[in-house]
């Protein structure tokens, strides 16, 4: 049987969520895609990164609390490849027959209060990035 979250948070788990959101956005020419900052004493918690079958975005860098974890990869929704530097983030991506998505995370979560931040630097692509995201203990 399911808890209610609010039961759970004095828990020793990994990671509380207090808030889940996502969305998606037009991918600029260059810079900042997206910036995540949790509340005071909580983490953010990365949970979805891809853009529309078909697509590729290419040139992305992620950074958590200061901390580059991607640099230079290609967010692609369809056909993640880790051999590539093409990658996804979430639970499920949908791929080709015979090419498991080698390039798919489940998640990334930082610290206590780090920032969260999606760079594009300059490339010719220009696919909309979806994204989902949690702030949590």
């Amino acid at each position: 049987m399911s808890e209610k979250l609010n039961t759970i948070v004095g828990k020793q788990n990994d990671f509380a969520t207090r808030l889940m959101d996502g969305g998606s956005r037009p991918a600029l020419s260059s810079g900042a895609l997206l910036t995540l900052t949790p509340p005071p004493g909580q983490r953010v918690r990365l949970t979805h990164l891809s853009t529309q079958s078909g697509a590729i975005q290419a040139n992305i860098s992620i950074t958590i609390g200061g901390v580059t974890i991607f640099s230079g990869v290609a967010i692609e929704g369809d056909n993640p490849d880790a051999q590539v530097s093409k990658l996804t983030i979430g639970s499920f991506q949908d791929y080709p027959v015979g090419f498991p998505p080698s390039g798919n995370h489940a998640w990334f979560t930082g610290g206590r209060d780090e920032v969260l931040i999606i760079n594009k630097g300059t490339t010719a692509q220009n696919a909309i990035l979806y994204y989902g995201y949690q702030f949590g203990e």
